[in-house]
């Protein structure tokens, strides 16, 4: 059988357990009642914070690209970048990956042709990408046809110019 609420009597589907020094007092709260004081809201385990107090503030957390809008810990979640630009605003956290990736913090290599275009322009296309994402994700599918037209329109001008 389930245990009453310690509050109300009905039935508790939120058991808590709160250690204070060597005793354990249990509580026993109905979904209502937890709402009402708020509990399960206070009892959530927020590992930044914990990170935070422990380590201090972690920069690398708050990098961002200022074209794509791709945050640090979003490509380390996906494992991509979102653009080209990341490698000159990410720089800080992605300098010691390459490196332990690479063996070396430099690439050289070859770069794919369309980044030999015009950079202004790729950094349109790239804005434009990042919001067609934004649109679609809020379903305002109207502004995601406009951003796909455009973002073809800017693919063709680049192509043509090179």
């Amino acid at each position: 059988m389930a245990s009453p609420c310690d509050n109300c009597g009905e039935p508790a589907t939120v058991h808590l357990t709160r250690i204070v020094g060597k005793e354990k007092h249990k509580v026993h709260l109905c979904q209502q009642c937890a709402d009402k004081q708020d509990l399960l809201k206070k009892q959530v385990l927020q590992i930044h914070n914990v990170l935070h107090a422990l380590m201090g503030p972690m920069p690398l957390a708050t990098l961002a690209c200022p074209a794509c809008r791709i945050q640090f810990m979003e490509f380390r979640n996906i494992g991509r970048l979102g653009c080209p630009h990341d490698y000159d605003s990410l720089r800080q956290g992605l300098e010691e990956i390459i490196r332990r990736l690479q063996g070396a913090r430099k690439h050289i290599g070859k770069r794919p042709s369309l980044l030999r275009a015009d950079t202004e322009a790729n950094r349109v296309v790239v804005t434009l990408r990042r919001e067609l994402q934004e649109a679609v994700q809020a379903e305002d599918y109207g502004q995601a046809v406009l951003l796909r037209d455009q973002i073809r329109n800017a693919m063709q001008t680049i192509q043509e110019s090179q």
